[in-house]
């Protein structure tokens, strides 16, 4: 007998996370209740593990179709995300339909969103394919995309209805793409502790490809916090440990144009960031740099970065973040692994901790 599903708001069933790794199941996915189906399938993912849903709806009656996306951050700018909005127009989508989204964690955030958005609220459907989207983005219904070079500031809260995570996936993915995943399972491993933390000092694993259980606890973590503070009114801050630098590294471009580091990357240098941080602000008595960063140097991950951006650019951007109040910066800070502290900043302070982090390398 199957386990039973991880739910959010579990009283009234508005997101259920599924794990399963055979075949799509689509007899599960009550698609019978909807009057319009429409899939947004990653470039990157293959044909064959969308279809059966196609193959269901055509069987079913149920108007149908697909659409591809290529997935990336560059979906999540306004030009790019319209798109996803004239693909639901063109579909004909209605208040009783319902969108799909196979891919990874930018392919959830901009289809979500436009669900969000289009006609007040469409029911969807996440289909995870990386190992970031399976333990993060894909989980808890933030949905967004950038504005003005800040990253997700617009965006909504919107539950998928079900979440599909099958952990076979993991196998075909790219070393590169395990490894930007990690950094979220390890961010999980920090704010929730326990045995998730235990398994990481035991070893992890040399392809990369996290056990079940580690992929299970890592979802538990972020569903234990969401289904206590849904809106992020105040506990659910706790899980953007890492992601105020993070987020404003990541809005870094090459002079091609290209982001100079993904999301688990960034997110990596910002939870060392944050560390340096507690230990200098007196949070913590104990400097968990060597710790953390031991574990980020096992994946593969940067502890700081080769080349530090412009230090009022990133401080600009840092003043910009949705998580900032009158003024200061907001940063999760580690007291212990378990034990996370919301902390407020002065930009004269952040200028500090910046210099002292980078000279500290």
């Amino acid at each position: 007998m199957p386990e039973l599903p991880v739910a959010i708001s579990p009283d009234s069933g508005e997101s259920v996370i599924h794990f399963d790794s055979s075949a799509v199941c689509c007899d599960r996915f009550g698609l019978e209740a909807y009057s319009r189906v429409l899939i947004f399938r990653d470039v990157k993912v293959d044909p064959s593990y969308t279809s059966p849903l196609g193959l269901y709806c055509e069987q079913h009656g149920i108007q149908h179709s697909e659409v591809t996306l290529d997935g990336g951050e560059s979906l999540k700018y306004q030009e790019e995300w319209g798109s996803i909005l004239e693909h639901m127009a063109a579909a004909d989508l209605d208040r009783s339909s319902c969108v799909v989204a196979a891919g990874g964690g930018s392919v959830g955030d901009a289809v979500g969103f436009a669900a969000a958005v289009w006609k007040r609220g469409i029911p969807w459907i996440a289909l995870p394919t990386t190992l970031l989207a399976m333990v993060d983005a894909h989980v808890g219904g933030k949905t967004a995309i950038h504005h003005g070079g800040i990253k997700n500031v617009l965006g909504a809260i919107h539950l998928p209805r079900q979440v599909w995570v099958n952990p076979s996936i993991l196998d075909s993915l790219p070393t590169e793409e395990l490894r930007y995943g990690w950094a979220e399972l390890i961010k999980s491993a920090w704010i929730g502790s326990g045995e998730l933390l235990d398994s990481l000092k035991d070893g992890i694993p040399e392809d990369l490809i996290p056990t079940e259980d580690q992929l299970r606890q890592s979802v538990a973590v972020k569903v234990d916090v969401v289904n206590r503070d849904l809106h992020e009114g105040g506990l659910r801050r706790i899980l953007n440990f890492g992601h105020t630098l993070g987020h404003a590294l990541e809005m870094e471009h090459d002079l091609s144009g290209s982001h100079r580091w993904s999301h688990g990357e960034a997110v990596a240098m910002g939870m060392m960031f944050a560390c340096h941080v507690a230990r200098a602000c007196g949070v913590s008595t104990e400097d968990w740099q060597p710790q953390l960063g031991s574990q980020l140097t096992r994946v593969g991950l940067p502890l700081r970065p080769a080349e530090v951006p412009d230090r009022e650019r990133l401080i600009d951007r840092l003043l910009r973040d949705k998580k900032n109040h009158g003024g200061n910066v907001t940063l999760i800070l580690p007291e212990r692994p378990g034990e996370m502290v919301v902390r407020e900043f002065a930009v004269t302070e952040i200028r500090q901790f910046l210099d002292t982090w980078v000279a500290a390398e």
